[in-house]
């Protein structure tokens, strides 16, 4: 399995219905379980915090780990990463578990586009049209999510 950063998007992706998903990406440096967002305003942020031992001295075994490197002050700052981040997740649907990919494109943090990977499409190729981040209007997107199987 490995070790993954979170991403989540401000922004509209190019399948309506990920909104407030939380995606995995193995795409940034070192990737060590931390949080990643593309805001709203098309940059990439990362969330930076302080660790405080919050460990019971009393407590034995591998409970002495518990709290040990507690996240607290959480903040958002700007990153500065060029390059492709991909980033996915799954939708558990009807018809079974649905996965979804990106790959999006940065150069000094600000996002400059984001393709959709399709199923079954060669690696390194996409399907569908782009996603161009400065378009705002939907007609752009996919229609979504399909959560409904149809039984024709």
């Amino acid at each position: 399995m490995g070790m993954y950063d979170e991403l989540i998007c401000e922004i509209a992706l190019p399948v309506k219905g990920l909104e407030g998903e939380v995606f995995q990406t193995k795409s940034l440096p070192c990737p060590s379980l931390d949080l990643f967002k593309i805001g709203e305003d098309k940059q990439l942020y990362e969330q930076e915090y302080d660790v405080v031992d919050r460990s019971d001295p009393d407590a034995e075994g591998i409970l002495r780990l518990a709290g040990m490197a507690t996240r607290t002050n959480k903040r958002f700052v700007k990153n500065n990463f060029t390059g492709e981040i991909r980033f996915y997740t799954y939708i558990e649907t009807e018809s079974g578990s649905q996965r979804f990919e990106f790959s999006s494109y940065f150069i000094d943090g600000r996002l400059k586009a984001i393709l959709q990977i399709r199923e079954g499409a060669a690696e390194g190729l996409f399907a569908g049209k782009p996603f161009d981040a400065s378009i705002s209007d939907e007609s752009s997107r996919d229609d979504g999510i399909n959560k409904e199987q149809d039984d024709d």
